[in-house]
């Protein structure tokens, strides 16, 4: 009964300790591949990313919106940071009834990879 029951526990725990290393590594080759790929990225790019995606996006659920038009749309293209060598930060508003501003995070290596917060 003992080796029936260890041979498949030792499978489990290779493949899991497999998957650990993978991750791990994957994730440390994704952060090199954003610094690499970050100062090559011009500030017009990463509005039209920006933009598009926000253009694209159905945007109720987070921003307070049935959809977002160009016109209420304001991208501060002079606050563009480089954050962390790894992606950018875009400040940007949303007008309507009221004003809301937010910040996007594009990663460098995949500029349709973008996250958004409130301020």
């Amino acid at each position: 009964m003992g080796k029936k029951l260890f041979i498949p526990l030792l499978a489990v725990v290779g493949f899991g300790l497999a998957f650990a290393s993978y991750s791990g590594w994957d994730q440390n080759n994704q952060v090199q591949q954003d610094r690499l790929t970050c100062p090559l990225i011009k500030p017009e790019q990463i509005v039209g990313s920006v933009e598009r995606d926000l253009l694209n996006k159905p945007a109720e659920a987070f921003f307070h919106k049935s959809r977002i038009t160009i016109g209420a749309l304001r991208i501060d293209s002079e606050s563009i940071q480089l954050e962390q060598g790894t992606h950018y930060s875009v400040f940007f508003t949303i007008t309507g009834r009221m004003v809301r501003k937010y910040v996007a995070s594009v990663r460098c290596s995949d500029l349709n990879d973008i996250s958004y917060n409130e301020l």
